[in-house]
């Protein structure tokens, strides 16, 4: 008898039991033992098939002494810890539904894969070009992202560099409060349905807005009178910017302008958008070093990637790489997607 170790599972089983999971959580709790799905019964027809025998499987972990077993499928045994690794690749979702729930559908799930692993061996399925692909397009996907987390383990910020970078780059933390106005636009003969205004009606609502500003309007009050779905949103709280977060004349606007002023209109390909300025801050040190630690922490992974590549000749063939023609271009029926919002 052997303990079939988890440490050896694709990411591919491991989103099999995200999908059991999700499935699960979806379906009340079976009390009784007699009412549990029956996933796991092709097991024990399994162990009696000669060529779905699971015991094929090579081992590339042994397991350590005294490991508890909770799994049995055929003539193979599940660890404790192994399944308790399984859970833990879960999403922080998925094991909130497992704790409430309970973790019988993870073992039903590894039940069935290990059922239907060991068929594939029994099938020789594993030989199949097309599997051998995959599973080596798998192992170099996990091995390189073991990787790349030991080099962000081994990459260290100093205190003094986050200081340092926080000293030499003070205008990156000054932060403002504003109002946004979005007045999302339509191109000249859009079909019907298509959100947004028409160039003309937008800066006729723009101009609107801007004169309810001018009047001393509150920004909720604003927000209540001209909002209007998909088509006009005015933020009725303010909302922390940063430098470079908004498009360039916009973000130059948004750290010149007084409080209480409101931009003029700039517009893009979708929208007309102004700020109203309600207040700005300095970031301190110590409000930024989190951030800046991990920024630099980044910025190092990324030099350290960079100079692997730069050691590593690599060669393509520039026929099967090539970048193919561009596109006949087609007339624009509907208007494209508009998001301004900053990024937070």
């Amino acid at each position: 008898m052997r303990v079939c170790s988890v440490r050896r599972t694709s990411l591919a089983i491991i989103n099999l039991l995200v999908l059991a999971v999700a499935a699960y959580g979806q379906q009340p709790v079976q009390p009784k033992p007699a009412a549990r799905p029956a996933a796991v019964k092709p097991a024990a027809a399994a162990a009696k098939r000669p060529a779905a025998r699971l015991a094929t499987a090579p081992l590339k972990t042994p397991p350590g002494p005294g490991e508890k077993v909770v799994l049995k499928v055929g003539n193979e045994q599940v660890s404790q810890a192994d399944l308790d690794f399984v859970i833990s690749r879960l999403s922080p979702e998925i094991r909130q539904a497992v704790a409430r729930q309970g973790k019988r559908p993870i073992g039903e799930q590894y039940a069935l894969m290990l059922v239907l692993s060991g068929m594939a061996i029994g099938h020789r399925l594993d030989s199949s070009p097309e599997v051998r692909r995959q599973i080596e397009l798998q192992r170099l996907q996990m091995l390189a992202q073991a990787e790349y987390e030991n080099i962000v383990g081994q990459t260290k910020v100093s205190p003094e560099e986050v200081s340092q970078y926080y000293s030499t780059h003070p205008e990156e933390f000054d932060q403002a409060q504003v109002h946004q106005v979005v007045v999302r636009k339509k191109p000249d003969g859009a079909k019907e349905g298509t959100p947004g205004l028409l160039a003309q009606e937008a800066k006729a609502k723009a101009d609107e807005i801007r004169k309810a500003f001018a009047a001393g309007g509150d920004a909720a009050k604003v927000a209540q009178d001209f909002s209007v779905p998909n088509v006009v949103q005015i933020d009725s709280q303010p909302r922390a910017i940063r430098r470079g977060q908004l498009p360039a004349d916009l973000d130059k606007a948004a750290f010149q302008l007084k409080d209480g002023e409101l931009s003029d209109p700039f517009e893009t390909p979708q929208a007309l958008v102004m700020v109203q300025v309600v207040g700005r801050r300095h970031l301190e040190l110590n409000d930024a070093s989190t951030e800046l630690e991990t920024r630099l922490r980044e910025q190092k992974v990324q030099a350290s990637i960079g100079e692997l590549r730069g050691k590593t000749t690599v060669w393509m063939d520039e026929e099967y790489f090539a970048t193919p023609p561009p596109a006949a271009p087609t007339p624009a029926t509907q208007a494209p997607a508009v998001n301004p919002t900053p990024q937070q």
